[in-house]
């Protein structure tokens, strides 16, 4: 009665809020259009609309003509739901979980006149597990942080001559008691001597790894990707090294808006791309790939693989030099979605893998969830060529599952692993997968381009023991060694990779004077050679299996 008594006398006094009128609608694009509503002739509402069906799929509210709060609506009824709030030199942004208005997402705090970030706290069930203080200098950045249960600060140099304005072009991180404990410049030096010399190990340990670097013996295989940081000392002395290729042993760096090779294959870091820590994905996925193996060389190929020139190039050097794996942990979703390459970068890197004929390219399925049987596409994991396997991630980070039977395609928080009968060939673990980072140590990362050179790993450790496989056998024997489990995985194989299984192939075929379904036939005897849990199937069962196999390897043979 007292609040109806007050809302009276308002209206009398005449400052009774008035109503909020349709002020102005537009046109966006041919998709949608928007309906602004103001009070007072104060913008109030934007409203956006879809031209469909009318539908309602997103609403930002204003104050004082600055947005106070923004919706975003699915088609299903789920909102993502932002904040917005304003002091006199910074506006913080709050996210909030997908259909909540309490538990926080993300806060971002922004310097008003330029929209610079000053703070950033990621939240995780309810806690925040890091917290980024950016802060401009001239060309330096200081990047705290507190990560992992220590306190970790980076200091960044920014190369202004970038055209992305933020390239890191070094790095240092102190620890809490303001040590250096990690560097990374990306104008390192190509003398991996000096770098294995200067590196901090012990003299015998020095030694040992000179003397892998120098053996010219060792068998080179190929990483395409964002580029590797050569003084890692789970790297440096695992390059290529021939004399036959001089400098360019280790591989090249390709400028795309220089059209030119460089021999420095570095690592180029994004500031923007810091979540939470500065990686490298080349770097991690080479260390993946080279894990316990000392006599094969990493020849790595770094560049825009959204470059047709770059990649018609890759056909000739891998050709060139008789390379005869091929790591690719990267893809494009069908042409047309946000973000794809031009229409002839389909076109080259399909070039890529139909024309480079002694090649096996190992490929990541791609982490978007998608059926790729089903019209869903991530190239090159979408081209059914007999010199490509596809490898999807499982929500494990290596062989040893410590729950029976669970063996699942993994997921993640922005989807998960593509699947597809036809389309992915087998698993591997791609959870939390440990591996190399910038300015030395490891850290564990997920996906599928974790999940794919742990499977060049398995084919390397086979290709030292036995050498005499083409890549077409090396392709059939590693889906035909495949453990099964309780449920078939979407896959060909219907399994995972069997490193144990593979490694005993080759030494039988080695030592014994046996062909490949032979040795096939005795491995998957060996009972000792079983990943957990793993399920048998009968003589019939596998045939089945195998028909497909040998079906999908006869496809588009190159």
């Amino acid at each position: 009665m007292v609040l109806k008594s007050l809302i009276l006398f308002i209206g009398l006094m005449g400052i009774y809020p008035t109503e909020a009128y349709e002020c102005q609608t537009y046109d966006n694009d041919r998709f949608s259009y928007t309906k602004e509503e103001c009070r007072d002739g104060n913008l109030l509402h934007k409203l956006n609309y879809s031209k469909e069906d009318n539908r309602l799929f997103s609403k930002s509210t204003f104050s004082l003509g600055r947005i106070s709060k923004k919706e975003s609506y699915s088609a299903t009824g789920h909102f993502n739901y932002k904040e917005f709030h304003y002091n006199s030199k910074t506006v913080i942004e709050t996210s909030y979980i997908r259909n909540s208005r309490a538990v926080i997402k993300r806060k971002t705090e922004k310097l008003l006149y330029d929209q610079q970030i000053v703070a950033n706290w990621k939240y995780e069930n309810g806690q925040a597990i890091f917290k980024d203080s950016f802060k401009s200098n001239g060309t330096k950045v200081l990047s705290s942080r507190f990560l992992f249960e220590a306190d970790v600060t980076y200091y960044f140099d920014i190369n202004l001559n970038s055209k992305y304005k933020d390239v890191i072009s070094s790095f240092k991180i102190l620890n809490n008691k303001q040590r250096v404990i990690g560097r990374y410049d990306s104008e390192i030096e190509l003398d991996i001597i000096n770098v294995i010399n200067n590196q901090n190990s012990s003299q015998l340990e020095k030694e040992k790894r000179l003397s892998i670097y120098n053996d010219t013996s060792r068998i080179p295989f190929a990483i395409i990707d964002s580029g590797f940081d050569i003084k890692h000392p789970l790297l440096a002395h695992k390059f290529f090294n021939s004399p036959e290729y001089l400098e360019s042993a280790h591989g090249f760096r390709y400028v795309k808006d220089l059209e030119e090779i460089s021999l420095n294959i570095k690592e180029e870091v994004i500031l923007g791309s810091l979540k939470p820590i500065p990686l490298s994905h080349g770097t991690h996925v080479a260390s993946i790939a080279l894990g316990g193996l000392d006599s094969v060389g990493l020849v790595g190929f770094a560049g825009d693989v959204s470059s047709p020139k770059y990649l018609n190039l890759l056909s000739e050097k891998l050709t060139e030099r008789n390379i005869k794996f091929a790591n690719m942990s990267w893809g494009f979703k069908a042409l047309g979605f946000p973000m794809t390459p031009q229409s002839e970068t389909y076109q080259a890197l399909k070039n890529l893998i139909f024309k480079t004929k002694k090649t096996l390219f190992v490929a990541a399925a791609g982490n978007n969830s998608f059926d790729l049987d089903n019209n869903q596409f991530d190239y090159p994991a979408s081209y059914r060529f007999s010199n490509i396997l596809v490898i999807g991630a499982l929500d494990v980070s290596d062989y040893q599952w410590k729950f029976e039977g669970q063996v699942i395609p993994a997921l993640y928080k922005k989807g998960g692993s593509n699947v597809g009968n036809r389309s992915v060939d087998i698993f591997a673990p791609g959870k939390s997968v440990n591996g190399a980072k910038l300015a030395g140590g490891t850290i564990k990362l997920s996906g599928t381009s974790m999940a794919s050179p742990l499977v060049l790993n398995t084919l390397l450790a086979f290709e030292t023991i036995y050498s005499k496989l083409t890549p077409l056998e090396l392709k059939e024997t590693i889906l035909k060694s495949a453990s099964y489990f309780k449920k078939d995985l979407p896959c060909l194989s219907k399994g995972v990779v069997n490193d144990k299984r593979m490694r005993y192939i080759a030494t039988l075929m080695n030592n014994e004077n046996i062909n490949l379904s032979e040795a096939i036939a005795k491995a998957r005897t060996n009972r000792l050679l079983d990943l957990p849990f793993e399920v048998q199937k009968s003589v019939q069962e596998r045939q089945i299996i195998w028909n497909e196999i040998d079906e999908s390897l006869k496809i588009n043979l190159p």
